[in-house]
């Protein structure tokens, strides 16, 4: 009798080990099918948005011209270029208007009738880096601004040096030459007509192509010191001429220190020329 419940209780364990053993099996079954399921379904979605966002860029553009126009550079680089023709200083055919750009370079703007005013310019010098901000309107009402940026510069005639120059020498016709150069590059007095270096000195020699500049050159010395000299003195009603020696170099209009070789004294006197000076009394 022990025996036959000690067998059926091991049947029984038997039994219930192996229903839990299938339902764990089934529940795994289901379980894998389910996230199998899930997976191929978030891969499928997935794809599905991908295709919309797609179909939606192409189409975009096509949405965007029947209710929008677009507004590119060609658009706004002339008025860029009119404002610097107006507004700056410089002559139109010594202007040049390069590397023109457009933050952003493209928008869409609503459609109707367009208009664009420059409502602030960064410099009103117009050499250099010159950037405007546009303001873009659509029948009369702002709707976006851009700012449009170029370069701007300006070109002068100038003298510059057609060969080597040595210190002391006198600036003839053969020496000089003209020259087109950027304005921006010029930093000192420069010379734009020949006529205004004719007979000046060199004070330090000057290479073939330098530019010439107002602190390159002098008034040549027309007296030396130690010369002899005229010197002219003027009145009303007379002029004398005495005989005189320099004590001091100096160009035309210069005042130098002269002295009487008769009276034996030193004067302040003009120089007019390479040989006469003139005092007033």
């Amino acid at each position: 009798m022990k025996y036959h419940e000690c067998r059926k209780n091991h049947l029984q364990q038997r039994n219930r080990n192996m229903w839990i053993a299938n339902v764990s099996d089934h529940t795994g079954f289901i379980f894998w099918v389910r996230y199998d399921f899930m997976r191929a379904s978030c891969m499928t979605l997935s794809i599905m948005v991908f295709a919309m966002l797609l179909l939606f860029c192409a189409l975009s553009p096509a949405f965007g011209q029947a209710g929008r126009q677009l507004v590119t550079l060609a658009d706004l680089e002339p008025i860029y270029r009119q404002t610097v023709l107006e507004q700056c200083p410089w002559d139109d055919d010594s202007l040049e208007i390069s590397a023109v750009r457009a933050y952003p370079a493209r928008i869409w703007v609503p459609s109707g009738p367009l208009d664009c005013e420059v409502i602030r310019i960064s410099s009103r010098r117009f050499l250099g880096r010159v950037a405007m901000e546009i303001a873009v309107r659509v029948n009369n009402i702002p709707v976006r601004t851009v700012r449009v940026c170029g370069r701007v510069e300006a070109y002068r005639n100038i003298i510059c040096a057609a060969r080597d120059i040595r210190r002391g020498d006198i600036i003839r016709a053969s020496s000089i030459a003209i020259s087109r150069m950027p304005v921006s590059k010029i930093r000192n007095q420069v010379f734009d007509r020949p006529e205004n270096l004719m007979g000046m000195a060199v004070k330090h020699s000057v290479s073939a192509g330098q530019i010439i500049t107002g602190n390159m050159v002098t008034p040549p010395v027309l007296i030396k010191r130690g010369a002899k000299v005229i010197i002219l003195a003027h009145a009303p009603c007379i002029t004398v001429r005495v005989p005189g020696r320099a004590v001091e170099q100096g160009a035309a209009g210069d005042f130098i220190r002269v002295r009487n070789l008769q009276s034996r004294k030193e004067i302040l006197a003009r120089v007019r020329d390479s040989r006469t000076v003139t005092v007033m009394f």
